[in-house]
C-alpha cells in the first residue's frame, strides 16, 4: 500500500455519486505479500473523511446517491488524502498520488467488513481506467485477517472495481467533495407576538449577519428554514415540529426558557440538534444530548454577579421580585436567593407577579416599606421595563440599587433615567475586546443602522459555533454535529473563548455592568 503522511483536513461534503453494476464476485485469493492490506496501518484515519448513507437496494433506488448496493448494505466511510481533497475543492481531476480508502461496515453496522484501496498512478497499464489501481479486501469478523477479493485488481479488469468504475465519465465516481458544505439550518424565532421586538427580531438579525459572513468564506453554504414561534409555547412546539418534519439536521433560536422547556424535547426525541442562542434558565441543556445553549445559565451567571456586587456594595438586606410563571424568571430568582443566603444576606421579602401584568404598585409598595438596600428584579423585557419605571416613580430611593439580570440596551432606552445606576449580570458587552467583537459591532451597525442587541450578538456567536462544529464533524448529519458541538473547547467567539460542559451548558467568562449616564460600563 502506498503510504503518504498527511495533515488533518477539515472536511466539507455535499454529494456522493456511485455507478451501479453487478454484485462483486465473492471468491477470495490467498493473501500474498504486497497484495495484503496492512490492517494495523490506520494512517488514513487522519485523512479527510466522508460518511456515506447506507445504500438502498438497486431496484428501489431513485437517485444515483442511493445506489451502491454492490458494496453491501453496511454504512460506508471514505477517506481521501490531502492532495485528493485539494483537487476536489478546486473542482479538478484527482492528480497522480491521490489515495482513497473506503471502509464498509457489515450489514449490521457492527464492524468494518470490507476495505478498498484506490491509488491514482501514471502507470500505462492503468490508463484504460484513468490511472486508478484498485484493491479490495474482506474479513468475516473483527478479529479475522483481511483477504483480497479476486477481480479487484488488474488481473481481472473486466470484473469488480475496474469493470464498474470505468463506466464513470470522471473521477467523482468515488466521492465528490465541493468547496462548500450545503446545509439547511432551522431557525426558530419570534417574528410575531410580544417577544418579537425585544428578542426574536434581534436574534434573526444576528443569525443573518453570521450566515452572510460564513457563506462568503466559501467554506459552508447555509440555507435557513425559518419558523415563527409566535411568542407562545404552542407556537414554539409547532415551529420545532415543522423543522423536524422538513428534515433539518440542526436548528437554532428559541429565546424564552418557558418555550424551550416544552419545545426542544421534540427535537431531542427526533435526534435533531437544538441550539438556543438566548434561553438561560438553569438546567435546560440537561433535557437531552442534542440540546445546547449559548448563554451562561443562571446558576453560573448569578452567583458570580452576587459575589461581585455584594463584595463591592456591602448590602446586607435586600428584596427580590420575579415572574412566577416564567421559567427563566423563576430560575433567576431561585439562584439569586440561594447566592444571597450563601453570603449571609437577609432577604426581607420576595414578591411575585405574572407575565402580562402591567401594575406592580402593590408589590413595590410592600418592598419599599421594608427599606431594602437593593432590589433584585427577575423578569422578561416588557415587565422588567415597567417595574424599573414604576419603582422609581413610586419613590424608590436612588440609594436602593436596582440589580436586574439580563438588563439590555432596549430596557435602558425604554425606561430612560429610571435605569441610571442599575446593575446587570450578563455575558456580552459591546465594548469587549473578545475575538472579533469590535468587527461584529461595526458590521452590525453598517448593515442595520444601529447598535447590536445582546440577543443579536449571542445569535451571531451561536451560528459561528455551529459552523465550526459542522466543519469539525466533516459531516452534516445530526449525530455528527451533536458530537462535534459537545467537543467544542476554547473556541474563540465574540463572547470569549467558548466551551461546553458535559451537559451542553456554555462555559466562558461572565460580566457585571452598571448603567452610567445612560450607557453600560463595566462594574468595578
Amino acid at each position: 500500500m502506498l503510504r503518504l503522511k498527511v495533515a488533518l483536513i477539515a472536511l466539507l461534503i455535499v454529494s456522493v455519486v456511485f455507478v451501479s453494476c453487478d454484485r462483486m464476485p465473492k471468491d477470495l485469493m490467498k493473501p500474498d505479500g504486497a497484495d495484503t492490506l496492512p490492517t494495523g496501518d490506520m494512517t488514513h484515519s487522519s485523512w479527510a473523511s466522508v460518511e456515506l448513507p447506507v445504500p438502498g437496494a438497486l431496484d428501489a433506488a431513485t437517485h444515483p446517491s442511493e445506489t451502491g448496493e454492490v458494496h453491501g448494505m453496511g454504512r460506508r466511510t471514505v477517506y481521501i488524502n490531502d492532495i485528493g481533497v485539494m483537487a476536489n475543492r478546486a473542482g479538478t481531476a484527482y492528480p497522480v498520488g491521490t489515495l482513497i480508502v473506503k471502509e464498509i461496515m457489515d450489514d449490521t453496522n457492527t464492524f468494518v467488513a470490507k476495505r478498498a484501496e484506490m491509488t491514482k498512478t501514471d502507470d500505462p497499464m492503468s490508463a484504460a481506467h484513468n490511472g486508478w489501481v484498485y484493491k479490495k479486501y474482506v474479513r468475516t469478523d473483527e478479529s479475522a485477517a483481511y483477504q483480497q477479493v479476486k477481480g479487484s485488481n488488474l488481473e481481472d479488469a473486466a470484473m469488480g472495481c475496474h469493470g464498474c468504475h470505468v463506466k464513470a465519465s470522471n473521477d467523482s465516481v468515488f466521492v465528490s467533495l465541493a468547496s462548500a458544505t450545503d446545509i439547511r439550518i432551522g431557525v426558530v424565532v419570534a417574528l410575531t407576538g410580544q417577544h418579537a421586538e425585544p428578542y426574536g427580531l434581534p436574534m434573526q438579525r444576528g443569525f443573518a449577519l453570521a450566515r452572510e459572513e460564513l457563506n462568503a468564506r466559501d467554506e459552508i453554504n447555509m440555507t435557513f428554514v425559518t419558523a415563527d414561534d409566535r411568542s407562545t409555547v404552542d407556537g414554539a412546539q409547532a415551529a420545532v415540529q415543522q423543522l423536524v418534519d422538513q428534515g433539518v439536521p440542526a436548528m437554532v433560536g428559541i429565546a424564552i426558557s418557558t418555550q424551550l422547556k416544552d419545545a426542544f424535547p421534540i427535537a431531542q426525541k427526533n435526534g435533531v440538534v437544538a441550539f438556543s442562542s438566548v434561553s438561560s434558565a438553569a438546567g435546560l441543556s440537561g433535557l437531552g444530548d442534542f440540546i445546547f445553549r449559548t448563554p451562561l445559565a443562571t446558576d453560573i451567571l448569578i452567583p458570580n454577579g452576587v459575589a461581585a456586587t455584594q463584595q463591592k456594595l456591602g448590602y446586607k438586606k435586600v428584596a427580590t421580585i420575579y415572574d412566577d410563571i416564567d421559567v427563566y424568571s423563576t430560575s433567576s430568582d431561585e439562584e439569586l436567593r440561594a447566592a444571597l443566603q450563601a453570603r449571609g444576606v437577609e432577604i426581607l421579602t420576595t414578591e411575585t407577579f405574572q407575565t402580562g401584568d402591567t401594575d406592580f404598585s402593590q408589590q413595590l409598595t410592600n418592598i419599599m416599606t421594608l427599606q431594602p438596600e437593593a432590589l433584585f428584579v427577575s423578569a422578561l423585557s416588557q415587565e422588567m421595563t415597567q417595574i424599573i419605571i414604576e419603582a422609581r416613580s413610586l419613590g424608590l430611593p436612588d440609594t436602593v440599587r436596582l440589580i436586574v439580570p439580563d438588563l439590555s440596551g432596549a430596557e435602558i432606552q425604554n425606561a430612560g433615567d429610571a435605569t441610571e445606576g442599575a446593575i446587570t449580570f450578563t455575558d456580552w458587552f459591546a465594548m469587549s475586546e473578545t475575538p472579533g467583537n469590535q468587527t461584529f459591532v461595526e458590521n452590525y451597525r453598517a448593515k442595520y443602522g444601529f447598535d447590536p442587541e445582546p440577543w443579536a450578538a449571542k445569535s451571531y456567536a451561536t451560528l459561528n459555533i455551529l459552523a465550526n462544529a459542522i466543519a469539525s464533524a466533516g459531516a452534516t448529519d445530526s449525530a455528527a454535529i451533536r458530537d462535534a458541538l459537545a467537543q467544542t473547547m476554547d473556541f474563540p467567539t465574540i463572547l470569549g473563548n467558548f466551551s461546553f460542559d458535559p451537559t451542553g451548558e456554555a462555559v466562558y467568562d461572565p460580566i457585571v455592568l452598571v448603567v452610567k449616564d445612560g450607557e453600560f460600563q463595566v462594574f468595578e
